[in-house]
């Protein structure tokens, strides 16, 4: 019985953040919950503490009684490292876990819209710390991207329309570290643009 407690003790938070953190990362795009994802996080992280200390507790009965019961040294000896393995391995997977939606949480969206009958040629996002080109965003195209910026600053964009350059601020601040946002923007005729807090 010790010994079935011990393995629950440490399956249960193993099975839980890997089901929870494989849920979020499948809603991501939802931010309107992103507290109850770190709410439940937490819940998780610490209900696993809970249950490793008393997979311990439980692990230590196992062997003492089974000792006391005449059961054999090594089969138990072979349990208990097993059941121990399954109890520490809570550890590196809640920090992969915890590394996974801290990167996810980390990362704007832009949903970016060209509703004008001019193409945006080499249309470019600066951002601190990268950027990138798209070739084209033709008249009625969208496209969706995710940038995570290593510094503080602002989200740029630059582009031929109509054969005119354009550029604007898109984001006027961004930071590492911080919740992110999702961004739309919407760009018109004229080098004219709208971004919204989408």
């Amino acid at each position: 019985m010790w010994l079935r407690v011990a393995i629950f003790c440490g399956a249960a938070p193993l099975l839980a953040g890997v089901t929870l953190c494989g849920l979020f990362l499948a809603v991501a795009e939802d931010r309107s919950y992103e507290s109850a994802w770190v709410s439940a996080g937490l819940v998780v992280i610490f209900s696993g503490l809970a249950l490793f200390g008393l997979g311990l507790v439980a692990l230590c009965a196992y062997f003492f009684k089974g000792r006391k019961a005449g059961l054999e040294t090594r089969r138990l000896v072979e349990n208990c490292i097993l059941t121990l393995m399954l109890l520490f391995s809570n550890f590196p997977v809640a920090m992969a876990c915890t590394w996974v939606a801290n990167h996810e949480m980390s990362a704007y969206r832009l949903y970016l819209r060209n509703d004008s009958a001019e193409s945006l040629k080499q249309l470019t996002l600066t951002w601190p710390g990268d950027q990138l080109v798209m070739q084209e965003l033709g008249p009625g195209e969208s496209a969706e991207l995710q940038i995570r910026p290593s510094a503080e600053g602002e989200v740029l964009f630059s582009a031929m329309q109509g054969g005119e350059p354009c550029e604007g601020v898109l984001i006027g601040y961004v930071s590492p570290g911080l919740g992110a946002e999702s961004v739309a923007v919407t760009f018109f005729g004229g080098c004219e643009f709208k971004a919204a807090e989408r």
